[in-house]
């Protein structure tokens, strides 16, 4: 039986990306409440890259293995200072993707940086 295909890079790196996002947003809704309002919105953008982002040809399949494994240890939650930043650069690095993909990949990851921007904005 052959060996599935090797993840695309780029993918790997955005799906990384954006998981680090959630994360951090998850973080910080977690230890203030009061941030949910502001701060969900974004997080549900972020949740639906991820999806958009794991349905592409060339994304890493996840396995059962790595859905199993303990979580990490708890990180402090970051700043909205440090979200607004994180934005901006995720915002600059899907952008510069995109001028190095092209069709619907391209579209996809323009939009994702758009989006990015735009929480940057938000969080400022």
């Amino acid at each position: 039986m052959p060996s599935p295909p090797q993840p695309t890079a780029w993918i790997v790196a955005a799906i990384a990306r954006e998981q680090t996002l959630v994360d951090s947003l998850t973080t910080a809704i977690a230890a203030n409440a009061g941030l949910d309002a502001r701060l969900r919105p974004a997080l549900d953008d972020h949740a639906a890259h991820l999806t958009a982002l794991r349905a592409l040809p060339g994304a890493p399949v996840p396995s059962p293995a790595s859905a199993a494994s303990s979580p990490a240890a708890p990180s402090p939650a970051p700043s909205i200072t440090a979200l607004a930043a994180a934005e901006t650069a995720a915002a600059q690095t899907a952008a510069g993707e995109s001028a190095r993909q092209n069709g619907s990949a391209a579209v996809l990851l323009a939009s994702i940086s758009a989006c990015e921007s735009t929480h940057a904005q938000w969080l400022s």
